[in-house]
């Protein structure tokens, strides 16, 4: 099921990234691909969501999420350690650094993908 899920992703962003050369056909490929995963999962064919004629070919995509996050977790952890440690910060700041420290290790390990964290926050936490 995983492998056949990777292949579906990896299948939608091969189309995906046909709109910019050819905008037309990529979205009509796009649209019943869409619409093709759509009506096979409401049959409950969660297995064959696409054709294998539509899945060879296309390279399997790795999901390196959680990777990135622990790898996020421990460099914060680092950062507000060795902060902590050096006392340079006054207590009334240190909440304020420690969240920027958090932040800015996030920035730096997610990088372009920094925007999808927050809202995995946000689904967490119950935000606004």
């Amino acid at each position: 099921m995983k492998l056949h899920q990777r292949c579906v992703a990896a299948a939608l962003l091969e189309i995906e990234a046909k709109l910019d050369r050819t905008p037309s056909d990529a979205l009509r490929e796009l649209a019943e691909a869409l619409l093709t995963i759509a009506d096979r999962y409401c049959q409950g064919r969660v297995g064959e969501l696409l054709d294998e004629e539509q899945l060879t070919g296309v390279p399997h995509q790795r999901n390196w999420d959680v990777l990135r996050y622990l790898i996020a977790l421990v460099l914060a952890g680092v950062a507000i350690t060795g902060v902590a440690i050096t006392g340079v910060v006054p207590e009334s700041a240190e909440t304020y650094v420690y969240g920027i420290l958090l932040v800015a290790a996030f920035a730096i390990v997610l990088g372009r993908h920094f925007r999808r964290a927050f809202d995995v926050l946000t689904v967490i936490t119950g935000g606004p």
